[in-house]
């Protein structure tokens, strides 16, 4: 192996590889990048059996060849290379040979045949999407899944595409909350796959460093393929049913409530100062025809916020909820104004989008004694 490439190309490429480079393992191979080059190409692969990533760069390459280098010690070098190119050479005896400007490094390399093979998908249904509109939906649900280890099916974001009412759904629940949101698309194929919200976090990263317009989506029964351009990212996909979110949806409401959005998490930031002092407990009332938020917590203090809002129904109805769950969906939406709508004390609350009706966020209430 004998290339040059440029410095700050191969470092974007290498900040994505990091993404599906284990360090918590005992197998040396999964530590590592795979370099290969071909047809005046870079190519650079990662995986920890989980995901895999696989970039290709644009290089000189007047040899070819295959190796392995500990990730983060290539990283960190290439990182702090000089602004130039970068050249490499991979000696007889299996040293790579580093060097840029009047920098010269050279790094033990290890055998590729010990790399794991790269995951490959049989059959597949491929779709495409604007990544402003991936990065939305995703924006607007995946807060809601769960981080706990032992609700395994509920640590993705499910994508749900529906050929007979022609949409692509994304959802995430944690059994407190479940966060819907879906787009119309035609497909003939319906599919429903969860993707790990790990795997969610890291192609949000991706396109925080590639400015591409579009994605590529190649789903499979047990793995999907994201591809980005000269970025590929395959995945192992959550197997299980995900539970039946439209059976959770309230069909009724006896209070609907519109309210500024911002003002609304600003008083919610404000008496969560109290709140997280008693488990982060808020009332929700209405007092002379405004909505009333506050918290007590004993042998602390108290508080309360009084907002404007536009409202039909039982005004008789007081609910008490978790802020925290709240901030996070009021954080999540661009609306100037949302809904709230309230069945009782006991019901899941619900909140939509003023401008945008297909999104639902659930939220369960905590039931006090009264």
């Amino acid at each position: 192996m004998n290339i040059t490439c440029e410095k700050n190309k191969l470092l974007k490429i290498l900040s994505i590889s990091m993404n599906s480079v284990s360090e918590r393992t005992t197998v040396e191979a999964l530590k590592c990048f795979k370099l290969e080059t071909k047809n005046n190409l870079l190519i650079i692969t990662t995986n920890n059996l989980k995901t895999n990533i696989i970039c290709s760069l644009d290089a000189q390459v007047d040899s070819e060849g295959v190796t392995l280098v500990h990730a983060k010690t290539f990283y960190n070098i290439i990182s702090k290379l000089p602004s130039e190119d970068v050249s490499m050479y991979l000696s007889e005896n299996n040293t790579l040979l580093i060097s840029s400007g009047d920098s010269t490094f050279n790094i033990f390399t290890a055998n590729p045949e010990e790399f794991p093979e790269n995951m490959l998908i049989d059959e597949y249904k491929e779709i495409s999407l604007s990544k402003e509109v991936f990065k939305d939906m995703v924006r607007r649900v995946a807060f809601a899944a769960s981080e706990e280890e032992e609700k395994v099916i509920l640590n993705g974001v499910l994508i749900d595409i529906d050929s007979e009412k022609k949409k692509i759904i994304f959802v995430a629940a944690d059994g407190y909350r479940l966060a819907k949101d879906d787009i119309s698309f035609n497909g003939k194929d319906s599919l429903k796959v969860i993707i790990p919200i790990k795997t969610i976090k890291e192609i949000m990263s991706i396109f925080s460093i590639k400015e591409t317009e579009t994605i590529k989506i190649r789903l499979g029964e047990d793995k999907i393929l994201f591809m980005i351009e000269e970025v590929q990212m395959y995945s192992r996909v959550i197997n299980g049913q995900f539970p039946d979110y439209n059976l959770l949806i309230p069909k009724e409401k006896n209070l609907d409530i519109k309210i500024n959005r911002k003002e609304f998490l600003d008083a919610c930031e404000r008496i969560n100062i109290i709140a997280q002092r008693n488990s982060y407990m808020v009332k929700v009332e209405l007092v002379n025809k405004a909505l009333v938020i506050s918290s007590v917590t004993p042998d602390f203090g108290d508080g309360s916020e009084k907002l404007s809002i536009e409202y039909s129904g039982d005004d008789n109805i007081n609910v008490v909820f978790n802020v925290r769950l709240m901030m996070d969906v009021l954080k999540s939406l661009e609306s100037d104004y949302i809904k709230i709508e309230i069945i009782n004390d006991e019901k899941p609350l619900v909140i939509k989008e003023d401008n945008n009706q297909e999104y639902i966020y659930i939220m369960m209430p905590i039931k006090v004694k009264r």
